[in-house]
């Protein structure tokens, strides 16, 4: 450099030079600008955002994003078809004509322990009806003629507890085990019983003894066993009865009607079990004494029995909430003391007066 100023370095076509200084080299508007559009930006991104939330997918169980949750169902409240039966008379009939028997499930087969024959006689027969054949045989014998005896079953041995001979009420305990010839004396109640109803608790498999009396006063107290032998009172009935009908439902014995003194009951007693307390709740349209108690799915009914007008035909459903009775089919014929036992979803009504003697067998199944 001579005496002037320096020359500028030569540059290649295109170059440009490098920035220098950043963010802090960009004057003021431009960095206002550079703010305002991503502002604007995010803003449109929450927006949209929000839009697919609210009207993307129909479906409630899946949300926008890469987590996938299940919506909460909604509360439904449903209530099962009230259930009713229709009747069917089977082909197969019982070997006699028979009623007051008592009957019990035992190995998917109905055992039919004692009665009246036609000519009114006790009997001591011992009868297994097989519901997949439809055909009775006898199995075994009582140990003396026996009628309006309790019965119930533990396990495959059958109990049959109290009853009528010819020389009155009894307060026997016999045992009768399946494939035995005859049944054995194996204890006694607290006193003689007859026309009582024995009823199974399917949850704790206790039996209650129910109703009856001893040839002269009623038998109030409620007995209770867990082996079929051993029975301890734990409650009075509100109402003495003889001939009622009973069944258990979720921790409450229910007892249906009855007689006493030659006096019809419409009476319904409820008794807590858990507390042992018994009471009169409400009282049927009509008194119903001899009639066939059950429990199919959870419901209690109420087959046949002697009513004000003679015997009657009507299955009746009762709802254990209202106390009320339902009609809920009909037998094949006016009927009562009748034995009844239950295998699966299908009761099975043997024998009973009709007026007369009958040995029909009545096969009670859910309506389709």
């Amino acid at each position: 450099m001579r005496g002037g100023r320096p020359h500028a370095p030569i540059r290649p076509i295109g170059y440009r030079p490098p920035r220098r200084g950043g963010w802090s080299s960009f004057s003021p508007r431009r960095k206002f600008r550079l703010i305002r559009t991503g502002v604007i930006a995010l803003t449109l991104v929450v927006l949209i955002s929000v839009t697919l939330s609210r009207c993307g997918s129909d479906d409630p169980a899946t949300k926008s994003g890469s987590t996938t949750t299940t919506a909460k169902p909604k509360a439904t409240t449903t209530s099962a078809v009230p259930l009713n039966l229709t009747a069917t008379v089977l082909n197969n009939k019982l070997p006699s004509s028979h009623y007051q028997a008592q009957a019990t499930t035992v190995g998917g087969k109905v055992l039919v322990l004692g009665g009246l024959s036609k000519s009114k006689s006790s009997t001591n027969v011992i009868w297994s009806f097989d519901p997949a054949t439809g055909s009775t045989t006898q199995t075994g014998s009582l140990t003396s003629t026996l009628n309006s005896a309790a019965a119930t079953a533990f396990g495959n041995t059958v109990f049959v507890v109290g009853g009528a001979t010819p020389k009155g009420s009894v307060d026997t305990i016999q045992s009768y085990g399946v494939g035995d010839k005859a049944a054995a004396a194996v204890g006694k109640l607290p006193g003689p019983r007859t026309d009582a109803v024995a009823v199974t608790d399917p949850k704790t498999s206790a039996v209650y003894l129910v109703g009856g009396w001893d040839g002269t006063n009623p038998t109030n107290d409620v007995l209770m066993s867990t082996d079929g032998v051993t029975f301890t009172p734990i409650v009075a009935l509100a109402e003495p009865v003889r001939f009622a009908s009973a069944a258990i439902l979720d921790g409450v014995l229910w007892v249906f009607g009855g007689e006493w003194n030659d006096i019809a009951s419409g009476s319904i007693q409820r008794i807590d079990l858990a507390k042992r307390e018994s009471k009169v709740v409400a009282q049927m349209p009509e008194t119903v004494s001899r009639a066939m108690g059950f429990v199919i799915d959870d419901s209690i009914f109420l087959a046949g029995g002697r009513v004000a007008a003679g015997r009657s035909n009507q299955i009746r459903r009762f709802d254990t909430e209202t106390f009320t009775f339902t009609q809920a089919g009909a037998l094949t014929s006016n009927l009562s003391d009748a034995a009844v036992a239950v295998v699966g979803r299908t009761a099975y009504v043997l024998g009973g007066l009709a007026p007369l003697a009958t040995n029909q067998i009545q096969q009670l199944s859910p309506t389709p």
